[in-house]
C-alpha cells in the first residue's frame, strides 16, 4: 500500500510538503512555508514530533523558501535524519531558511524553531539517475524550475511515485528530462484554470518594456535572482533593452552558463550596467529597465529602486510570478500602497498551465495524482478533466490518497 498525506500545498500556493508513506518507509517530499504572517495556522505545515520520529529521509525538489525553510522547524521537533538534494540545492537552500528568518523577524513574527537549526541539518547530494535510500529505488530527474531542481519516482513493491517538484518545459534555458510513467502522481498544477503561452508573455513583457522606456520612465522589474530572472534578463538583452540588473543577479547567471548539465544550450552575459549596494543609488536608471531580486519586492535593494520611481507616473513596476498576501509587491498590484507608477503583471511561466499538466498526466498513465500549488477554487476545471480519464484526483490540505 501507498499512502500519501499533503502536509501542506495541496489546494493552496506555498507551504509544500508531502508525507509519503509504502512498504513500511516513510519519506518526507520538501518542508516548506507560506510567506504570509497574517495567516499564523498556515504559514508551517501540519507537522509533529510524531512525524518527525517516524521520517526516514527528507528529499528536496530544489532550494525556494516555499519547498525548504520549513527544515529547521523539522529539526526542531526532532527530525536528525539525511535531507536529500542536487549540489545546486545544498548550496543555496539555508540561503533560503536564512531569508525566511530575517522575513520573520523584519515582520514582527516568531520562528517555531533556533535558527542554529539550520546549519544543523544533514544534507546528502544526489546527482542525475538511479539511487536507493531504505533499499528504496529511486530516480532523479531534472525539472527545468531553476538551476538545482529536481523531480523524483520512488520504485515501491507496491507502486511507483512521481513526485514532478515545481516544473516547467517553457524555461528557455534550463532543460527537463521527460517524466516517466507511474502508479501515483504528485502534480505541479500553480497556473490551473489558465492558459499561457510563453513566447506571448516574454513578447508583452517586452513590449511594456520598451513603452515605459520610451515615455522617459523606469521599468522596475522584481525578480528572484535563483529562478526566472536569468531568462528574463537574456530574453530582454537580446531585445537590446537597456538594463540596470543587481549584481546577484548577474551572478547566478553566470554561474548557470557553467552548469552545461543543466542547460538546453550555452548562455553568454549580455552587456549591462551592474547594481549593487555600492552604486546602487548613484546609478541613472531613468529610460532603463532595472532588474532588481526579489520577486515580491520585501528586500532593501528592491525597496530603494520603488522609492526611487513611486512618484514617476511614466514609470512602471512590471511583477512576473506569485505575489504574496502582505507582500509590498501584493500591495502594490492591488492598489493598497499610494504609487503613482504604475504597476502591471505578467506571469513569465515556470510551472505548468492547465494544458502541460493535462498532457503531463497523459504521458505518465497514472492512476492516483494529488495536486499541489494551486488554490482549490482554481483547480475544479483541471481535476474534473483529469478525472473524466478514470483517474483518482485529490487536492486539498491534509487530504491523504492510498493507492
Amino acid at each position: 500500500m501507498v499512502r500519501m498525506r499533503a502536509l501542506g500545498g495541496s489546494g493552496e500556493y506555498q507551504r509544500n510538503c508531502f508525507l509519503l508513506e509504502a512498504d513500511g518507509y516513510c519519506f518526507l517530499l520538501d518542508c516548506g512555508v507560506r510567506r504570509e504572517l497574517s495567516a499564523a495556522e498556515r504559514v508551517y505545515p501540519l507537522l509533529t514530533r510524531e512525524i518527525a520520529s517516524r521520517v526516514d529521509a527528507v528529499f528536496l525538489s530544489h532550494a525556494h523558501e516555499d519547498h525548504v525553510a520549513a527544515l529547521p522547524f523539522l529539526y526542531q521537533l526532532g527530525y536528525r535524519g539525511p535531507v536529500y538534494a542536487s549540489l545546486e540545492t545544498i548550496a543555496s537552500a539555508p540561503g533560503f531558511m536564512r531569508k525566511w528568518a530575517t522575513y520573520v523577524h523584519q515582520q514582527g513574527g516568531t520562528l517555531p524553531f533556533a535558527v542554529s537549526n539550520i546549519d544543523a541539518l544533514s544534507f546528502l547530494p544526489l546527482g542525475f539517475g538511479a539511487h536507493s535510500c531504505c533499499g528504496v529505488p529511486f530516480v532523479v530527474g531534472r525539472s527545468g524550475h531553476m538551476l538545482g531542481s529536481y523531480w523524483f519516482q520512488f520504485h515501491f513493491r507496491s507502486g511507483t511515485v512521481l513526485y514532478t517538484g515545481d516544473t516547467t518545459n517553457d524555461g528557455l534555458l534550463l532543460a527537463t528530462d521527460p517524466f516517466p510513467q507511474s502508479d501515483f502522481l504528485i502534480l505541479d498544477s500553480a497556473y490551473a484554470g489558465r492558459q499561457l503561452d510563453q513566447k506571448t508573455q516574454f513578447a508583452t513583457l517586452a513590449g511594456l518594456c520598451r513603452q515605459t522606456i520610451a515615455s522617459g520612465g523606469t521599468a522596475l522589474l522584481p525578480v528572484p535572482a535563483n529562478g526566472r530572472a536569468s531568462d528574463i534578463l537574456l530574453a530582454l538583452a537580446e531585445q537590446r533593452v537597456p538594463m540596470v540588473v543587481e549584481r546577484n543577479i548577474l551572478e547566478r547567471t553566470r554561474a548557470l552558463a557553467g552548469k552545461a548539465g543543466w542547460l538546453r544550450h550555452p548562455i553568454a552575459l549580455p552587456p549591462c550596467t551592474c547594481a549593487d549596494e555600492i552604486n546602487r543609488d548613484a546609478l541613472p536608471i531613468r529610460g532603463k529597465v532595472v532588474l532588481s531580486s526579489d520577486g515580491m519586492l520585501t528586500m532593501p535593494a528592491g525597496l530603494a529602486y520603488l522609492a526611487r520611481i513611486r512618484h514617476d507616473r511614466s514609470s512602471k513596476v512590471i511583477l512576473t510570478g506569485h505575489v504574496a498576501s502582505g507582500t509590498v509587491g501584493y500591495k502594490l498590484l492591488h492598489g493598497q500602497i499610494p504609487c503613482d507608477a504604475g504597476c502591471e503583471m505578467v506571469t513569465i511561466k515556470v510551472h505548468p498551465d492547465s494544458s502541460d499538466a493535462l498532457s503531463i498526466v497523459d504521458s505518465v498513465h497514472p492512476s492516483h495524482v494529488l495536486l499541489f500549488h494551486a488554490p482549490l477554487e482554481r483547480c475544479g476545471s483541471l481535476i474534473e478533466s483529469i478525472g473524466s480519464r478514470g483517474i483518482t484526483v485529490a487536492c486539498g490540505v491534509d487530504k491523504t490518497l492510498v493507492l
